[in-house]
């Protein structure tokens, strides 16, 4: 079964059901699991809430197969698809915005300037923040915003990556991770083991869906995310990320591992990820201009 195979099922799939079938809130590219076990077997993977994989009259709804290719249903928690909006924006001096959160995991290198790279849901707000905001992390000023310096997350069509870029006033060396050429970041594949960098607390998981189209629901909208990662923690942990991880660099669990994505957003024992090579297209738009990859 080839990669376009295994897109264009999920492309019918996400047709069908995401957002005409209220119960189905994630449509992705995954192993089929068997009795709770990867199989190995590539497949559509629709996410129903845990509540609802139990309801028959919801379960049938999804054929065995979509185009020949098999198809699992996979159960949600209760919470689904949340922001995880330690660094400190501040935002007191504009009315009705709230102190933001979130993580912070990388600095993007463009020629000699250095960028905090973040999450729009907590740098940006897709605009409504102003520029010059103080960012903190540990209490200590590390960044401010920027007014041009998110990729708008867009209604009525997909979104690949929820990516904002911040002002980075201290040494690059205090920087968990410095991004600075395709070479510093890998294509998610099934299964790659990974950590979580620059969040309070560290995770370990594994990557388990490395196309999944789900709607993020944030304080300033609602928007489709297409083609992120879904990474599930390694037992023994309830979670991959909590509540302030958003914007942490999801990377290779080894030794220099390089970045694969960035979190935003968590479904119980689920992590959702911007992929770092979305990001990177992305950030093109925004001017930043990376060394090119070697050889």
């Amino acid at each position: 079964m080839t990669m376009q195979e295994l897109r264009d099922a999920k492309k019918l799939a996400v047709a069908q059901f995401l957002g005409r079938l209220p119960s189905v809130h994630a449509v992705g590219i995954g192993n089929k699991e068997i009795d709770g076990r990867d199989s190995g077997i590539p497949c559509v993977r629709v996410y129903l809430n845990r509540k609802e994989t139990s309801s028959f009259t919801i379960t049938s709804k999804i054929p065995s197969e979509i185009l020949r290719v098999p198809t699992d249903v996979i159960a949600l928690e209760d919470r689904l698809f949340h922001p995880l909006s330690q660094i400190e924006l501040d935002t007191t001096r504009r009315p009705n915005l709230p102190l933001l959160k979130g993580s912070f995991g990388a600095v993007v290198r463009s020629g000699v300037k250095h960028y905090i790279l973040g999450v729009n849901h907590v740098l940006a707000l897709n605009g409504l923040v102003p520029a010059g905001r103080e960012i903190r992390s540990n209490g200590a000023v590390v960044g401010s915003t920027l007014d041009d310096g998110f990729v708008p997350l867009q209604h009525g069509q997909p979104n690949r990556a929820d990516c904002a870029l911040a002002k980075f006033t201290v040494d690059p060396a205090a920087a968990p991770m410095i991004i600075g050429s395709p070479d510093d970041v890998v294509v998610p594949e099934l299964g790659l083991r990974v950590r979580k960098v620059g969040a309070a607390k560290e995770r370990d998981g594994t990557i388990v869906d490395i196309s999944v189209d789900f709607v993020a629901h944030y304080s300033f909208g609602s928007f489709l995310l297409e083609d992120q990662i879904l990474v599930k923690v390694q037992k023994g942990s309830r979670e991959f990320a909590q509540d302030g991880d958003s914007g942490a660099v999801v990377a290779e669990d080894k030794k220099d591992g390089k970045a694969v994505g960035i979190v935003v957003a968590s479904a119980g024992e689920f992590t959702a990820a911007s992929p770092m090579v979305n990001m990177l297209e992305e950030l093109e738009k925004l001017g930043v201009r990376f060394a090119p990859a070697a050889g």
